[in-house]
């Protein structure tokens, strides 16, 4: 065996080990977890940013409806971004119904983009506690009361919260899967480091953090310069000033829609890539690097096979060491979430394939338009 197959094997070892690590950090975050008993009545102020969301903001209001939270203890606080649509109309509308203090504001000429929005809105809110989630989302109906338990830790700064993907109509099932799936690993990795006390991502459609920390880290201003990164670049800096206190909350989740095309899932994951550059969290650094790193060296395998430089016995341990690990992490988070495993096959080669290309082809793309506006 020569030098590089031993490397090869190494590297696949130490990804093996890390990925079981992942499923010792999830079982600490969803079964492990003692929840705080609800002493003192914490008060909420949901911030939504919303831009041209008109078709979405109807389910969105329902959901808001349903929520099972005593209606004196939130408010719902919307951000229009300079919407092309009706979507400033409706919120106006649904805060003269609602039967809970909601307000829309609306960014000034000289402000733009969902940070802008954000930050207007928790300079606006009235609480000290901060929940987020966007004007595409579906709530569940406890969504409130689950951060209310985290919170009873006065420690605890911020919370990231589970995030799964409906699948849209019209969209191929086997696309749907990938989709799910994908996302559902994203999302399931940065729970489990949470569950290492490190850090590595959130979604800013559903997390809840204190006001104080937000001010006291910066709020969004520290991370003006990338289109996206509203939710991890806090996470990051909130992790920096308080190192224990970030905590994950694997139920309930709150559901988005998945892209719709396959071009709308290239857009977004280029998207989301254009901030790493930003990290400075170095778990962050070296996760992004290994994942990279990982899905070449997967694809590598495959040409090395072919032109006879890797033995075909050390090819099926690297097979082997990258395939079986991601499966049963797969499998642990999609039982925990009551979904199926179908189209595996799918990730074991559409997910390094896209890696590899989105991570060559970020820095090179410009003028991305996301929202009917270029970023």
């Amino acid at each position: 065996m020569n030098l590089a197959a031993v490397l090869l094997l190494l590297f696949f070892i130490t990804y093996a080990l890390f990925v079981v690590g992942l499923m010792v950090g999830w079982r600490r975050i969803a079964q492990n977890r003692t929840p705080h008993h609800t002493t003192q009545p914490c008060h909420f102020s949901v911030i939504i940013a919303c831009r041209n969301e008109a078709t979405q903001l109807p389910q969105l209001f329902k959901s808001l409806r349903q929520l099972d939270f005593p209606h004196t203890q939130f408010e719902v606080v919307f951000i229009d971004d300079h919407s092309e649509d009706q979507t400033f109309v409706l919120l106006q509308e649904f805060a003269a119904t609602a039967h809970f203090p909601v307000r829309p504001l609306q960014l000034s000429s000289h402000q733009k983009g969902k940070k802008a929005a954000l930050a207007l809105g928790i300079q606006q809110s009235k609480h000290n506690l901060i929940a987020t989630t966007d004007a595409d989302c579906i709530l569940p109906i406890d969504w409130l009361k689950g951060f209310e338990t985290v919170f009873q830790n006065p420690e605890i700064q911020f919370c990231a919260g589970a995030v799964l993907f409906n699948s849209p109509e019209g969209a191929l099932a086997i696309q749907q899967h990938f989709y799910r799936t994908e996302f559902l690993s994203l999302m399931g990795s940065g729970g489990a480091i949470i569950g290492w006390d490190a850090v590595l991502m959130a979604n800013g459609a559903n997390m809840a953090f204190r006001k104080s920390a937000y001010l006291q880290v910066g709020g969004h201003e520290r991370s003006q310069q990338f289109a996206s990164g509203d939710d991890v670049f806090l996470l990051h800096h909130i992790k920096k000033q308080y190192p224990q206190g970030i905590d994950f909350l694997p139920k309930p989740p709150v559901f988005t829609d998945a892209p719709a095309t396959l071009k709308a899932f290239w857009k977004q994951r280029l998207r989301w890539a254009g901030k790493a550059s930003g990290y400075k969290n170095p778990t962050a650094i070296a996760v992004s690097w290994g994942v990279f790193l990982v899905a070449f060296f997967f694809l590598m395998a495959q040409v090395f096979l072919i032109l006879g430089v890797l033995h075909p016995l050390v090819f099926a341990c690297v097979m082997a060491l990258k395939i079986l690990p991601d499966y049963l992490f797969l499998k642990q988070l999609q039982r925990f979430y009551h979904q199926p495993m179908r189209y595996y096959f799918l990730m074991v080669y559409g997910h390094p394939i896209y890696i590899v290309l989105v991570a060559l082809a970020a820095p090179f793309v410009k003028n991305l338009t996301w929202k009917s506006r270029t970023i």
